[in-house]
C-alpha cells in the first residue's frame, strides 16, 4: 500500500491545470474540516467515515490534509451483502431478493433457521432481512445477537399482518429495526439502506452491541442476569473477577428497577442495552418509573456512609441507599439519567 499525494490526485482530476486543481481540492477540505469541527457530517458521493485526529482537535489551524483521517469503509467497487431469510423459498422470494439488489448490494436467499444461522457465522452479511414466515424470528435474532462475532449484523424483522411487535414473554432480543405486513416495498428498501449505513458506522465503535427487554417477573429477571454473564463470559480480555463483579452489578440494578422502578408490577418492561468496546463494557438498564433523586443516594454511596443511613431509614421504615453503595463497589462509573428511571454502568477491561 502506497500513500498517494494531493498533488498526484489533482494532476488526475485536472491533467492541464494541476494547480487549479489542487486548489479546489484544498478549499472542499478545508470545508469539510470546517464542517467536522461544527459537529456535522458531511454525506459524500462513495462511502467514507470521516473524523478528526486528536491533533485536529488541539491545533485545528494545521493543515488539513495532515489531521483530516479518512478511512474507507467500502470501495466504490464493493458491494454490501444482504441476507434474505425466509421459511420456504417462492416465487414472491424471488421478486423481493430480485428488488433489494443493486449496483452496490447483492442478495442471498436463505431458508429456516438452522441453515440461516449457519449461513450468518460463515458468511457475516451486512444485513439480515427475516421474513415474517420464519418460524421463530425472536429466536433467531437472539442468537445473532447474543454471539459477540455476529452481533453487529443490521437485523430487520418482518412481522404478520395484525400481530402487536410489543406483545412477547420472558426476555426478548431486540431486533434493530422491523416491519408490520402490508407495507410498501419502498418501505423496506429505505430501512435497508438506512440498517446498512448504520452498522458499518458502529462496527468502527463496537465490538457487540445488543437491546433486549423484559418483564418484571422473578423467572424473567433471573433469565436476564444468566443472559448477560453469558455476553460477558465472551470478553476474553476481561479477568473472571471482573467479569462476576460487573453481574453483581447489572443484578442489582436491574433488582432496583423491579422494585423500587416497576413496583414489581409484572406487566411493566425493563429495557436493556449492552455494548461493548475495545476500553469498556457499559450496560444501560431502564425502568417504567418516575425516577428518584439521584445524586442525593449517590453523593452517599461515594462517602461511604451508606450503611448508616439505610440503618436509620429501617427504622424510619423507608429502604434505599445500600444498592447504590454496592453497585459503585462493582463498576468504574456510575450514571443516572436526569429524571432516576436510567442507570448506566461501565467496568473498562484493563
Amino acid at each position: 500500500m502506497k500513500t498517494v499525494s494531493m498533488l498526484e490526485i489533482a494532476q488526475r482530476v485536472a491533467p492541464g491545470a494541476v494547480e487549479n486543481a489542487q486548489s479546489v481540492l484544498d478549499s472542499a477540505l478545508r470545508e469539510i474540516h470546517s464542517e467536522l469541527c461544527r459537529g456535522n457530517t458531511v454525506d459524500l458521493p462513495v462511502p467514507l467515515v470521516l473524523s478528526l485526529s486528536p491533533a485536529a482537535a488541539a491545533s485545528p489551524h494545521e493543515d488539513v490534509t495532515q489531521v483530516l483521517d479518512i478511512a474507507a469503509v467500502e470501495a466504490a467497487a464493493q458491494t454490501y451483502h444482504i441476507m434474505y431469510a425466509v421459511a420456504e423459498k417462492d416465487f414472491f422470494t424471488n421478486v423481493t431478493a430480485q428488488r433489494l439488489s443493486g449496483s452496490r448490494s447483492r442478495v442471498t436467499i436463505v431458508e429456516g433457521k438452522d441453515d440461516t444461522l449457519v449461513s450468518v457465522r460463515q458468511d457475516r452479511p451486512d444485513l439480515i432481512i427475516i421474513d415474517s414466515s420464519m418460524d421463530d424470528g425472536h429466536g433467531l435474532i437472539r442468537e445473532i445477537k447474543s454471539d459477540k462475532e455476529t452481533s453487529l449484523v443490521a437485523t430487520i424483522l418482518t412481522y404478520p399482518e395484525g400481530s402487536d411487535p410489543d406483545t412477547y414473554s420472558g426476555l426478548k432480543v431486540c431486533e434493530d429495526e422491523k416491519l408490520i405486513e402490508p407495507f410498501e416495498f419502498n418501505d423496506l428498501i429505505s430501512l435497508a439502506q438506512s440498517e446498512l449505513g448504520r452498522a458499518i458506522e458502529e462496527r468502527g465503535f463496537f465490538q457487540h452491541e445488543i437491546h433486549f427487554q423484559f418483564q418484571t417477573t422473578e423467572q424473567s429477571i433471573e433469565e436476564a442476569n444468566d443472559f448477560l454473564a453469558h455476553l460477558v463470559e465472551q470478553i476474553t480480555e476481561m479477568s473472571e473477577e471482573s467479569q462476576a463483579a460487573f453481574g453483581v452489578g447489572f443484578r442489582e440494578a436491574v433488582d432496583n428497577s423491579a422494585r423500587h422502578g416497576n413496583k414489581n408490577q409484572e406487566r411493566k418492561v425493563i429495557d436493556t442495552i449492552y455494548l461493548l468496546d475495545t476500553e469498556k463494557v457499559t450496560v444501560t438498564v431502564e425502568d417504567e418509573g418516575d425516577g428518584f433523586d439521584t445524586e442525593q443516594y449517590i453523593t452517599r454511596g461515594k462517602d461511604g456512609n451508606a450503611i448508616a443511613q439505610a440503618r436509620q431509614r429501617h427504622q424510619e421504615g423507608r429502604v434505599g441507599g445500600l444498592g447504590i453503595m454496592l453497585m459503585l463497589k462493582c463498576v468504574d462509573d456510575l450514571q443516572y439519567n436526569h429524571v432516576g428511571n436510567q442507570i448506566r454502568l461501565t467496568k473498562y477491561i484493563r
